[in-house]
């Protein structure tokens, strides 16, 4: 009898005698995890992610909320832009044990869009403004 595990990474399909199956994945070094059957062999075709507290990234999640605040706020839009490439280098350097990059992207995208609205929002008030303090001074 011969127990299979499949890879979470990869899908490498692992195989190997009761019990005697690789620790780590043979094609990208993924670590595996056999789930013992309460049957007294091993349950098939499983793999469960393993090490550190994994989840997903808090930055991610902020840069999510903080970008759909933004959406009434504007000013909040380049900490929503810098929390979303925060989370995105977060996720990059730990993949096996962070998760949310697509959390992170939402909230790096409407980051941008908050931010380039909040600059021609503040461009337009400048030379408003400027345009109303010479219509003064010419006034004179």
């Amino acid at each position: 009898m011969s127990t299979v595990v499949t890879c979470g990474r990869c899908g490498e399909i692992v195989a190997g005698a009761t019990g005697e199956v690789a620790r780590f994945c043979p094609r990208c070094g993924h670590r595996l995890a056999v789930i013992p059957d309460p049957y007294g062999g091993m349950a098939e075709g499983y793999s469960v992610r393993i090490g550190g507290a994994g989840g997903t990234d808090s930055y991610a999640v902020a840069a999510l909320v903080v970008g759909l605040v933004g959406l009434s706020f504007p000013l909040l839009g380049p900490v929503a832009w810098w929390l979303g490439a925060k989370a995105k280098e977060r996720i990059a350097a730990a993949p096996d044990a962070l998760t949310g990059h697509g959390l992170a992207v939402a909230g790096w995208v409407l980051g941008i869009i908050e931010s380039v609205f909040l600059a021609l929002f503040l461009l337009g008030f400048c030379s408003v403004s400027s345009c109303a303090v010479a219509a003064r001074l010419l006034a004179r």
